[in-house]
C-alpha cells in the first residue's frame, strides 16, 4: 500500500508549484498600474474670445449706370465678370441725328449775327441825334426872330394907324393937304400887309419847329425799335447758344463711361436700338470696397460693438487670414432656417477689411473677437470638464497622482481657456480625459506639453 501512494504522490509534484504559482499572480494582480496620459504644464500666453459664423464678401458700392439721354444705342458687348476700367467707354449712342441738329442750330447763329449786324448800322448815330437837335434849336432861333419882327412891325402900325386918324380929322378940316393924307394911309396899307405877311412866316417857322422835333422824335423811335429788334436777336442768339450747349452736352453724355474700375456684376440691358434717357445698362462694382456679411445669432449680438476686430478666413484665402473691423451691425433681426432645420433669430454685421483680394458672394469664416488678452494663464479647453456645476480639472500632484482641481474661468475658446483661480503657473495637469481617469490614479506622462505663450 505505501509504495502505491508514494508512486501516486510522484505523480502530484506539480500541485504545490501550482499553489506557489497561484500565489504569486494574485500577489501581482493586488500592485496599482499607473494610467499613462498627456500632461500639460501651464504657462503664460493669449487669450482670445470670439464668435465664430460663416460669412460671404460683398462689394459695398454698387453703381448702376444708366443712359443720360435718349438714343440709338448699339449692343452692349461686355459680360458679367468682365473688368472695365475708369473712364472706359461703356456706351456709345449713334450721334449722326444730334449732329446734324447741332449744325443747323449753328446756321440759325450766324443768321441772327447778320440780322443784328444789319440792325446796328440802321440805329441812328449820336452825331445824327445832335444834327437833330441842332436842327430844333435853329429852328426856335429863326421863330424867335419872326415874332420880334412881327412885334416890331404891329408896334409900326399901330402908330401909323393913329396917325393916319389924326390926319383924316386935319384933312377934314382941311388942315392938311390931301397928299399927306394919302401917303400916310399908304403906309399904313403896307404895314398891315408886312404884319400879314409875318403871321404867316411865324406860322412857318412854328412848324419847322414841329417838323425838327418830328424828325428827332423820328430818329429816337428808331433807335429803340432797333434797338428793340437788338434785343429780341440777342434773346433769340442766346437761346440758340442754350441749345447749341444742350446740344454738346448730350453728345458728351451720348458716351457712357466707366466710373470707377472694377467688375461688371450685371448686365440690365445689352439690345441695340432706341432707349429711353434713365435706361439702366449695367451694374458695376467698387473692388475696393469689399466687405464681408455674416449672420450671428441674435443672443450673441450683444457681444459684438462695432469696430471689434474680426479675423477672415476659409478654404478661398488658404492659410492667409485677413483682419477687418466690424462696421456696422444691423438694427433688426430676421429668421433663418438652420442646416438642421431649426429656427433661429439672427441679426447681420458688416467687417470692414483693408484689403482682400476675392470676388464678391465669397465664402469665408468670420472670427469676431469679442475680447482678448495678450499674457494670462491659460490651459487648453479641452482639459476643462464639468462637475457638480463647477468647472473641474485633474491635476497631476507631486506624488504623480490625479487630483480634482476647481477652476474659475476668465475668457475661453475652443483652443484655450483662461484660468483666474485655482491654478498657477507651472502647475501640470492632465489633457486628455478618459473614462477610467479617477482622483488618486497614479499617473505615467505619456506626452509631456506647454501652454507657455511661443
Amino acid at each position: 500500500m505505501l509504495k502505491p501512494a508514494l508512486q501516486f504522490l510522484k505523480r502530484r509534484w506539480w500541485i504545490p508549484v501550482g499553489i506557489v504559482v497561484i500565489g504569486g499572480i494574485t500577489a501581482l494582480s493586488m500592485q496599482e498600474h499607473p494610467l499613462e496620459a498627456e500632461v500639460a504644464t501651464v504657462g503664460i500666453g493669449p487669450v482670445e474670445q470670439f464668435l465664430l459664423e460663416e460669412g460671404k464678401t460683398r462689394l459695398d458700392q454698387e453703381y448702376t449706370l444708366t443712359l443720360p439721354v435718349a438714343g440709338d444705342m448699339p449692343r452692349l458687348k461686355l459680360e458679367v465678370g468682365d473688368w472695365v476700367q475708369q473712364g472706359q467707354a461703356i456706351v456709345t449712342l449713334r450721334r449722326f441725328d444730334r449732329t446734324q441738329q447741332l449744325a443747323g442750330l449753328k446756321a440759325q447763329v450766324q443768321e441772327i449775327a447778320a440780322r443784328q449786324q444789319g440792325v446796328v448800322t440802321q440805329i441812328p448815330t449820336p452825331e445824327e441825334e445832335q444834327m437833330a437837335q441842332g436842327r430844333i434849336r435853329e429852328a426856335q432861333n429863326q421863330l424867335a426872330q419872326m415874332h420880334q419882327q412881327a412885334s416890331a412891325q404891329q408896334l409900326e402900325l399901330q402908330q401909323r394907324e393913329r396917325t393916319l386918324e389924326r390926319q383924316q380929322r386935319l384933312y377934314a378940316d382941311q388942315t392938311i393937304p390931301q397928299a399927306e393924307y394919302e401917303e400916310t394911309a399908304k403906309q399904313v396899307a403896307v404895314l398891315r400887309k408886312q404884319v400879314t405877311q409875318a403871321q404867316l412866316q411865324i406860322t412857318q417857322g412854328q412848324q419847322g419847329v414841329r417838323n425838327a422835333q418830328l424828325a428827332l422824335a423820328k430818329l429816337q423811335r428808331n433807335r429803340r425799335d432797333q434797338q428793340y429788334l437788338k434785343g429780341v436777336y440777342q434773346a433769340q442768339a442766346q437761346q440758340l447758344a442754350s441749345q447749341i450747349a444742350l446740344k454738346q452736352d448730350e453728345l458728351q453724355q451720348g458716351v457712357l463711361r466707366a466710373p470707377i474700375s472694377g467688375p461688371v456684376l450685371e448686365v440690365i440691358t445689352s439690345q441695340a436700338g432706341p432707349q429711353a434717357a434713365g435706361t439702366p445698362i449695367l451694374k458695376l462694382g467698387d473692388p475696393h470696397s469689399l466687405s464681408v456679411e455674416a449672420d450671428f445669432l441674435s443672443e450673441e449680438i450683444p457681444q459684438v460693438k462695432t469696430g471689434m476686430p474680426a479675423e477672415i478666413s476659409g478654404k478661398a484665402l488658404g492659410d492667409k487670414k485677413v483682419m477687418g473691423q466690424v462696421s456696422r451691425i444691423y438694427p433688426s433681426g430676421f429668421t433663418k432656417i438652420s442646416a438642421l432645420g431649426v429656427e433661429q433669430q439672427r441679426v447681420k454685421i458688416l467687417v470692414r477689411l483693408q484689403a482682400l483680394d476675392l470676388r464678391p458672394g465669397t465664402r469665408v469664416d468670420v472670427r469676431v473677437i469679442t475680447a482678448a488678452k495678450a499674457k494670462t494663464v491659460r490651459i487648453p479647453e479641452r482639459a476643462l470638464f464639468k462637475q457638480d456645476g463647477q468647472w473641474q480639472v485633474f491635476k497631476v500632484n507631486a506624488s504623480e497622482r490625479a487630483e480634482l482641481q476647481p477652476v474659475t474661468l476668465g475668457l475661453k475658446n475652443e483652443n484655450w481657456a483662461e484660468i483666474t483661480q485655482g491654478l498657477t503657473a507651472g502647475d501640470r495637469l492632465i489633457t486628455q480625459l478618459e473614462n477610467t481617469l479617477k482622483p488618486g490614479a497614479l499617473i505615467q506622462t505619456k506626452t509631456q506639453a506647454s501652454t507657455k505663450d511661443k
